[in-house]
């Protein structure tokens, strides 16, 4: 984030001065990120080691999280602090409260960062149920393919996989192929029943 970015969240406060703008920070984990923000990147980035910026970016994630931030951008600070655990954790938070947000394009970018920072597939239905809809709503055939398969991959009850199942047939039926479809219903049928 900018210096702006930090202002606009109320992490530090601008003010006038007769050498330009000012901004005043409002505590100590934050002066340290903004002191990094506010030299150039080849330099910030070329005199610290990665070790210092695993340490802001983790100081970063703290700040956030007691700010009540976005857990994609707590997610974000966590995976560039080498903590992939703690970013899937956040990324699968993340792209949950985006179902509830109606944020389709942020569920699937969420849930893809959280699958890549090493989120199990098999233990997360819920995730990839909302990939499911997310990818349908945006017309992502490919993303929607992969949530089928890992919905299918992580279903832990016949509720679970009559829903991928009727999914599955639904993505057949509008790509063309309704004898397939058919008999994705069959099968969503029998398992609900």
């Amino acid at each position: 984030p900018s210096l702006e970015q930090l202002a606009s969240r109320a992490l530090v406060s601008r003010g006038p001065s007769p050498m330009g703008r000012t901004y005043r920070v409002r505590s100590p984990v934050v002066a340290t990120v903004a002191a990094a923000l506010d030299r150039p990147a080849t330099e910030r980035d070329g005199h610290r080691s990665p070790a210092e910026r695993r340490i802001l970016h983790r100081r970063a994630a703290v700040v956030a999280e007691q700010r009540g931030r976005d857990f994609e951008e707590i997610a974000e600070h966590r995976e560039a602090a080498g903590e992939t655990e703690a970013a899937a954790e956040a990324f699968l938070q993340a792209a949950l409260g985006a179902v509830r947000g109606g944020d389709a394009r942020k569920v699937l970018r969420c849930g893809a960062r959280a699958l890549s920072c090493g989120l199990p597939v098999a233990s997360n239905f819920a995730l990839h149920a909302a990939r499911i809809d997310a990818a349908r709503w945006v017309g992502d055939h490919e993303g929607l393919a992969r949530a089928l398969d890992d919905g299918d991959a992580a279903a832990e009850n016949d509720g679970q996989r009559a829903l991928v199942e009727s999914e599955r047939g639904d993505w057949l039926r509008r790509g063309g192929d309704p004898a397939a479809a058919l008999v994705h219903f069959d099968r969503a049928v029998a398992l609900a029943e």
